[in-house]
């Protein structure tokens, strides 16, 4: 998968999204929500990680990769799969990175998500 905004979406599975939803104006509002809800998800799950929380941890990424999913967001939806696995096994090495890399992730399957709804 490549590092821009356009890989960080599954296309098919938001035209599938946009079909069963039936109203732009609803997907703009889903959208929307995922931009407000998750940099406070990814800030919440910083903190638990820092203050190893594993079950806050793992929550917070169950959390994101759900809405991730839901969107086609596939590649953030990977990498908190990869965190909560990290964290449940009971690992705290390289949860600060991979955290780092979901806001990074996160923030190209955003833009790709509002190129999207701005294109419909």
């Amino acid at each position: 998968m490549g590092s821009g905004p356009e890989s960080a979406l599954d296309h098919a599975c938001f035209r599938r999204l946009c079909s069963e939803l039936g109203a732009i104006d609803i997907l703009q509002r889903l959208v929307e929500l995922f931009g407000t809800q998750t940099p406070e998800l990814l800030a919440a799950m910083r903190s638990a990680v820092d203050e190893a929380r594993p079950g806050s941890v793992i929550e917070a990424a169950h959390k994101l990769k759900g809405s991730c999913l839901t969107l086609g967001a596939h590649h953030v939806a990977e990498l908190c799969q990869e965190l909560e696995l990290l964290v449940g096994g009971g690992s705290r090495e390289r949860a600060t990175e991979l955290v780092d890399r979901i806001e990074t992730a996160y923030q190209q399957a955003h833009a790709a998500l509002l190129a999207e709804v701005r294109s419909r």
